[in-house]
């Protein structure tokens, strides 16, 4: 079952991403489900705060891999995971990326907008990753420094 926006936001807020909510939903997402979530229901405001979600949670990699696996998002997670190791001496997560890079899908598009609009404005890091419409890595930097504890 997918969660609702308002859940998956919520998750969000909790696990070390503010985002001033009015209302929190209860939810009982693990920060695995919340990362893979934000890219199921293509929820670009969110994805600027996963390398801050893998930051500041402790993260199961074995169970991020199995669904990352399951809904073959290689692309997707690995142009943010590979974002978040400029931060982070993670050995789990660096495996990973390598493992996601071995596996790259046909380009995607994670802003929901038409690809049309992003072809031509991929910048080296999405083209590596194969990923049309996802924020910069400067522009994740201003949100990485914005909310961790950098």
């Amino acid at each position: 079952m997918r969660p609702s926006i308002e859940e998956l936001a919520s998750s969000f807020d909790r696990k070390g991403f503010p985002l001033f909510l009015e209302k929190k939903t209860e939810t009982a997402l693990s920060v695995e489900e919340t990362i893979i979530n934000a890219f199921i229901l293509l929820e670009p405001r969110l994805h600027e705060g996963i390398p801050v979600l893998l930051a500041k949670n402790e993260i199961d990699y074995r169970k991020l891999k199995k669904l990352i696996d399951k809904h073959r998002l290689y692309n997707q997670f690995g142009y943010f995971g590979e974002f978040a190791l400029k931060y982070l001496n993670e050995p789990c997560l660096r495996e990973l990326m390598e493992y996601c890079h071995s596996r790259l899908q046909q380009p995607v598009n994670i802003s929901g907008m038409a690809d049309s609009y992003f072809k031509n404005l991929q910048n080296k890091e999405q083209k590596r990753w194969k990923v049309l419409g996802a924020p910069s890595y400067d522009s994740l930097e201003k949100q990485y420094k914005r909310y961790s504890d950098e």
